[in-house]
Parts: C-alpha cells; structure tokens; sequence
C-alpha cells in the first residue's frame, strides 16, 4: 500500500456536498478484472455532478468527464481507452488496483430537499466547511510525512538517519577528510567510461587509508581522465590521505588503468547529502542480509586482509544449477580461512551448495 496526503480542496467538497445532501466518498476500486465502476444508486444521480477523484501516478487527481471517463444512465463508469488496458491520448487513467472516490448529487424529484442549501463562497456553511477542511489537510500532509519517514527512498533529513541507523550506517558530517581521485588511462577512451557512486580506493600503505566516491563521473570518449569527489570512509585525521597515495582500486574498472588523488585530502565543506547517505544505506542493506551475492562478498570483506575485487562469485544456473562457486585471492592464514568458510556457511542461500577455492587445514588426529 501506498499513502497520499488528500487535498484541501478535496476536503472542502466533501464536506459541503455531505451537508447539503450530496452523495460522498462512494467507493470504487479501478483494474479488479471481472468488476464494472457501478455507482450504488444505479439510475439516481444527476450526471452533470459526478466528480471522481483517485490516485493516478501516486498523486490525488480530479478526474475530468468527457475526457478521462463516461457514464451511462445506469452509473456505469468507463474510462476512456484506445484499446483495451491502453488510455485514450489525452485521459488521465487511476493507478491500477487504487480505489477511486465519487461525489455525486441524487435526482431532486425523488427526495426531499435538504435543510442546508447554500454552497456559495462566504456562506456559513462553506465556511465551516472550509475550516475543518483545512485542519483535514494538514493532519493528512503529516501522515503523509509520517509515511515516507518510515522509507529509506523518501526519507529526508533526521527521519532519514534514523532509517540508515537501522543498518549501521552513519550520516558523514565535516569530520570526514574529502578530496578527488582522478582515474585515468594512458589512451584516449574509445567510450565512455562509467564509474559509479561507492567505488572504494585505498592506499598501498598500512595501516590503508580508505575513501570511495560519492559522486558517479564519466570519463568521456577520447578523453584520458576524470575527477571523482571521494571522501574517507573514517573521521579524522585517520581518513586525511597524502598527495599521491590513493592509488588502489578496490574493484578493477574496465577501461580504467589507474588511480591517484593529486593533492592531500582536507576537511570541510558540508555534511554528506540525503542523496550520498541513502547510497551507502542501500549498500550495506545488500551486504547485511543473506543468501544473495552482496551479502556474501560483504561478509567476506569483513575479514581483515579481503577486499571487494578480492572475491569472485560465480552463479550459472545453466552449467551448474544449485552451486555457487566462491573465489577468493586474498592471501589468508589457517585462522582467517576457517573465519571466511563460516561465514560462507552462514550466508549461503538455503539449499545452494558453495564450492570455495579455501584450503582448509586438516585438524589434528585424537590419541
């Protein structure tokens, strides 16, 4: 399910149309195979009044008669279609599965006339009206807040360092050493060259100091390089790397020949954006979890001396259906191999056999 907040004008039709003996809120659901959009009073309405509202692309949206949709004398409501499933050019479609809401008057000879009549601005009854619609709105606009807090891709601000703290993940404020890394080859690019947000880089010395990308860049066909703002992933002084020594790319980038970071990283600048936090949020969502790729190489990485392009995982349904097949390059003691055999036991997906490349030492034979 998905919320939206509803509209004050919305409100405000509601209400005086539900004090002067107007039809509200009849429900409706759009895209039910097998289910026709019936009004419950058949025949008894004045189809000048219908007014249909629903969600269409997320977003509450006043339906137009005539050009979104129809209705016959019965109170069958059709919605304009240039083949079936398919809109006509220029109508506005509900979202499929969504419920639709429709106001509508009944005929005035077969009822008797209501006690409050007058609809027009600046009358009591709109102005009541008008009053608690707007105290409607405001209270549907938070729960619309509410709402997208509780989601890392809508989440923004305090809301959104909460949802990121669920899985260990930290907003990055000034305290983290920022910087560029150029990557570049030593021939022009016979194309563009993608290097996306989260590639890690890292010293040749140790203890190494560790930043990634936080930004995508593109080396552009025919071009040699391309600047990356980076920023290290320890704060401090820690994460404040030398001219020159950010040489190591964690996961070989095809196309792409080395690294360097031409001057030292320093401190500044703002916090890290919404956008950069919920990038790394979704990484360490992938590598917290189990039984896919990227919480298998994100266990494996948490053995000191394995990097990303350290491991290879291999999945072919075809030539080896049930079977991972689990590389590692890393140069391990007995210690860290049972560590990385645990935790690939741990991980694997139920039912999937892992064949790894670990040579485990034999345990020593009893008295």
């Amino acid at each position: 399910m998905s919320f939206a907040a509803e509209p004050f004008g919305l409100f405000v039709d509601d209400l005086v149309s539900g004090l002067t003996g107007g039809v509200v809120r009849e429900e409706l659901r759009f895209g039910v195979d097998g289910v026709e959009l019936r009004l419950d009073s058949r025949d008894d309405f004045v189809d000048t009044t219908v007014r249909i509202t629903g969600l269409a692309d997320g977003a509450y949206t006043r339906f137009r008669m005539g050009v979104d949709f129809t209705i016959d004398t019965q109170g069958v409501i059709t919605f304009l279609a240039s083949a079936p499933g398919v809109p006509k050019a220029g109508a506005t479609w509900p979202d499929r599965g969504s419920r639709l809401w429709v106001n509508y008057e009944h005929k005035p000879e077969r009822h008797p006339a209501p006690r409050l009549t007058d609809r027009n601005p600046g009358s009591v009854v709109r102005t009541l009206a008008e009053s608690f619609a707007r105290e409607y709105a405001v209270v549907s606009r938070q729960l619309e807040a509410v709402y997208r807090a509780g989601f890392l891709a809508t989440a923004e601000g305090r809301d959104l360092d909460q949802v990121a703290a669920l899985v260990g993940v930290e907003r990055r404020t000034r305290t983290y050493a920022r910087g560029e890394v150029v990557f570049s080859r030593s021939t022009p690019a016979p194309a563009d060259i993608f290097i996306p947000s989260g590639t890690r880089v890292s010293s040749s010395e140790v203890p190494a100091i560790t930043v990634e990308t936080i930004e995508p860049a593109t080396l552009r066909a025919g071009a040699i390089s391309v600047a990356a703002p980076v920023q290290a992933l320890v704060a401090g002084p820690g994460g404040a790397a030398k001219p020159a020594s950010l040489i190591v790319i964690h996961r070989p980038i095809l196309g792409i020949d080395s690294a360097s970071n031409p001057i030292a990283l320093s401190f500044g600048g703002d916090d890290e954006t919404d956008d950069a936090l919920r990038r790394r949020a979704s990484r360490a969502l992938e590598a917290s979890g189990r039984s896919t790729v990227g919480a298998l190489t994100g266990a494996l990485m948490t053995i000191d001396g394995i990097r990303e392009q350290d491991v290879l995982i291999d999945e072919d349904p075809i030539a080896h259906p049930g079977t991972l097949k689990i590389r590692i390059a890393a140069q391990l003691d007995d210690a860290r191999k049972r560590l990385a055999a645990e935790l690939i036991r741990e991980t694997r997906p139920a039912g999937v056999r892992v064949e790894h490349d670990l040579a485990l030492p034999t345990p020593p034979e009893g008295p």
